[in-house]
């Protein structure tokens, strides 16, 4: 992410949270879990260009952002 802000300073960064991932494999690679309801939720879009903070302050909003959207 570090390496992003510093070479694209233009770049928009889309967080997205992927929910129930694992129950694909669940059983480990064989069988896999068909069936499984699997969600992604898109945020909203953060531009570089305009983000006013640092970058330990960007990678922390994005972070409670994903993590703030993941059924437990």
């Amino acid at each position: 992410m570090q390496t992003l802000i510093k070479n694209i300073p233009t770049a928009t960064i889309v967080p997205l949270t992927i929910n129930n991932s694992w129950k694909t494999l669940k059983y480990g690679k064989f069988p896999m879990g068909l069936g499984a309801h699997i969600s992604l939720t898109v945020h909203k879009p953060i531009n570089l260009s305009t983000f006013t903070g640092t970058t330990d302050t960007l990678i922390d909003e994005i972070e409670h952002t994903v993590t703030q959207s993941i059924n437990h």
